[in-house]
């Protein structure tokens, strides 16, 4: 009797352990991380550089160039660059970035 209730705790800690197991490998494969670099019709993002910015104003011309301007744009300016705006602070005044 304690030999078929022990296999029986065994093999029902077994499914428990393997059921975990099973839930924590899915993965779907579609989805992966994040890429380190984001190739579009804006150019390239490194993942590196913070968050990727929006689409280009509607003025902004050079779309192929857009997230190199707004990568240069916020190591010039830092925290004051705004890329929805294409401007950054300075002082009281806003000025368009033109880097």
């Amino acid at each position: 009797m304690n030999k078929i209730l022990l296999g029986t705790f065994g093999l029902a800690a077994a499914l428990a352990f393997s059921a975990g197991a099973s839930a924590q490998m899915h993965h779907d494969g579609h989805r992966g991380p994040p890429p380190k670099v984001w190739k579009d019709n804006y150019g390239s993002w490194d993942a590196g550089w913070g968050a990727r910015p929006a689409a280009p104003p509607r003025f902004w011309t050079r779309k192929g160039d857009w997230y190199r301007h707004v990568h240069a744009c916020q190591v010039k300016y830092r925290a004051t660059y705004n890329p929805r705006t294409d401007t950054y602070r300075l002082g009281k005044r806003v000025v368009r970035c033109k880097l």
